[in-house]
């Protein structure tokens, strides 16, 4: 397989699929996009921009913002669309907005993040208008949503949700296309996350069921000469993680393994298959991880060795490949401070063997029994970690009288 299509697999099995809300934080799309800005050619949303000849726009804006020109930036993505909006593919643009989003998103500004993707959503809907296939708002409105609640935004992004729904239902009655078909699971598989969220629950599994059962026939039916489009359904994970209901997305991600893995025993030359696999098993690894740690590391076990064997048939996706196998990394090691935070409850505590002690007394455990005690570990370097120190704080000077105590622990900083 060419290194071609060995990254627009990777595109569309992975590229977004961590950046929906409450599954990955704001930190994770941060550390994401530091990658996109070293390498705009390798950006996770975009199959079909491989090359920089493909960009023309998306490279001065990298540029900028890893100058920490952020909002010079922007401000040269409006003024190119407004000089000559023709010079630029729908595909750079879209890139571009996403880059400064992520810009402004690196130094945690939520409202310029916010306005970043509401200009992107608004050029992105102007190309809907246009029946322009390349247009992508699934993970503009992803993003939104997960910015929503911070914001005090929920009514207005549900609105841009059902917008770009009923938009790309008539983009994929005019282009049918592979690509289109994905974009139009994904929004409808958040219009449905949004609607379990208003308490319509039973309103929104019957879109993930008409979906699951609609995508998997057309999968089924897949002609072999056609297996590369076989990422057709990685739209039945996109449902499988915006249902809300566990019995639900269990189902599910049980008959989506199945039909994948019979395709992996039939082609197992077919690098698809096998990246399908792992997205759905990456996806169930980490939704298992707080109250199943142990199911977490059997799943790294079994995604570590499928990557190893796909690495041997395809040595030239080692590269594409690297993102999967640091998501298994830090899985496993989540899992393992998962199963070490289970071994602490119910026990006596341990004594804080700490280097020294700073603004108090070495407590030990025995002079801390009978008190309520809040550990926060934080650094210096972590921007989140310091702006809760006035909530800690106010803690303190709020409950201290009633046995709280709070210690916090860091390392030594130069």
């Amino acid at each position: 397989m060419n290194r071609r299509l060995v990254w627009s697999l990777i595109v569309v099995l992975f590229g977004g699929c961590f950046l929906s809300a409450g599954l990955v934080a704001q930190e994770n799309q941060v550390q994401e996009g530091a990658d996109l800005l070293q390498d705009p050619t390798t950006d996770p949303e975009e199959a079909g921009v491989q090359s920089a000849e493909d960009l023309v726009l998306a490279p001065q804006v990298r540029t900028m913002i890893l100058n920490g020109e952020t909002r010079d930036a922007l401000a040269l993505i409006e003024t190119s669309l407004q000089e000559d909006p023709d010079k630029y593919s729908t595909l750079d643009v879209q890139q571009s907005f996403r880059m400064v989003a992520i810009g402004f998103s690196r130094i945690r500004n939520a409202r310029d993040t916010w306005r970043t993707l509401k200009m992107l959503l608004d050029y992105q809907m102007a190309g809907l208008e246009k029946k322009d296939p390349d247009v992508r708002t699934a993970a503009t409105v992803r993003s939104l949503l997960g910015l929503a609640a911070r914001l005090d935004k929920q009514d207005e992004v549900r609105d841009m949700i059902k917008k770009a729904l009923q938009a790309t239902e008539v983009m994929a009655k005019e282009h049918d296309s592979v690509q289109v078909a994905i974009e139009l699971s994904n929004i409808r598989g958040i219009y449905a996350a949004t609607l379990f969220q208003e308490g319509k629950k039973e309103e929104a599994l019957a879109i993930y069921r008409n979906e699951r059962e609609r995508l998997k026939k057309v999968f089924e039916a897949m002609p072999d000469e056609e297996l590369a489009r076989a990422v057709y359904v990685r739209s039945i994970s996109n449902v499988m993680r915006a249902t809300e209901d566990l019995a639900e997305r269990e189902t599910m991600y049980e008959e989506h393994q199945a039909i994948v893995k019979n395709k992996m025993n039939e082609n197992p030359d077919k690098v698809e298959f096998a990246m399908q696999y792992l997205a759905a098993l990456l996806f169930r690894a980490a939704s298992v991880l707080e109250t199943r740690p142990e199911a977490t590391m059997e799943l790294a076990d079994e995604g570590e060795k499928i990557l190893a064997d796909l690495l041997v048939a395809n040595p030239e996706s080692e590269r594409p490949l690297q993102p999967v196998k640091l998501q298994l990394i830090a899985l496993r090691k989540r899992a393992e401070g998962q199963i070490v935070i289970a071994g602490l409850l119910d026990k006596p505590a341990p004594d804080l063997d700490a280097e020294y002690w700073v603004n108090g007394e070495a407590q030990p455990a025995d002079a801390l029994k009978g008190k309520v005690v809040m550990l926060d570990f934080w650094a210096m370097w972590c921007r989140p970690c310091i702006a809760t120190f006035p909530q800690i704080k106010m803690l303190h000077e709020t409950y201290a009288n009633q046995g709280l105590q709070i210690v916090g622990a860091t390392g030594r900083y130069n």
